[in-house]
């Protein structure tokens, strides 16, 4: 699934969905409708106000709200339980996100 944004067509976010680790992991493994709304809000921020800014997402799941504010230009730590974190890996390494660097 790829989200990108209707007002900055530059920046998009691509994340893996895996039906089978919903059984595994629970729902930290799907996209929720709030990450959805959550990364629409954060989206129409003045990129101003997002840039160096510190953002720390608990319960990423599959880390879409971010790995946008990531490349809104924030800096940003996400956490979920350990069960996840490869999930999660595997979408920071698709939108070419390193540790310590903003996305």
């Amino acid at each position: 699934m790829t989200v990108a944004l209707p007002n900055e067509p530059d920046i998009s976010v691509t994340l893996t969905q895996r039906q089978g680790e919903l059984k595994t992991v629970g729902v930290g493994a799907l996209v929720w409708e709030g990450a959805l709304v959550l990364a629409q809000h954060v989206s129409r921020l003045p990129r101003a106000k997002l840039a160096d800014a510190r953002v720390v997402e608990l319960g990423a799941g599959l880390g879409l709200v971010g790995l946008l504010a990531g490349k809104r230009g924030a800096r940003v730590t996400l956490t979920d339980i350990a069960a996840l974190l490869p999930s999660l890996q595997l979408n920071l390494d698709a939108n070419q996100c390193a540790p310590d660097t903003p996305a």
